[in-house]
């Protein structure tokens, strides 16, 4: 009795296309949810009662902008994104 599988190549070291698909799906999949992340991130970053824009965030996250803004988004709201994001990967 033999039991073969579709997704697998009947070559050693070769890939069918089904699971080439598959994976391929998979890390646009990741990819996209990466970069959604980020954009959240930032959005968030720039949400609060101190009014920030997401450039302006983005200013104070590469170190080209400092001051208040800096101090709000660097030792305030980046802990609590990352917080969050740390508490729903885990």
């Amino acid at each position: 009795m033999s039991c073969t599988l579709d997704y697998l190549s009947s070559q050693p070291g070769e890939l069918s296309a089904i699971y080439k698909a598959g994976l391929r799906r998979k890390v646009l999949l990741g990819v996209g949810l990466s970069l959604a992340t980020a954009l959240l991130g930032l959005v968030a970053l720039a949400q609060g009662s101190y009014g920030l824009t997401p450039l302006g965030a983005l200013k104070c996250l590469l170190g080209l902008e400092g001051g208040t803004n800096a101090v709000v988004v660097l030792d305030i709201r980046l802990p609590r994104i990352l917080a969050a994001i740390i508490t729903g990967w885990v």
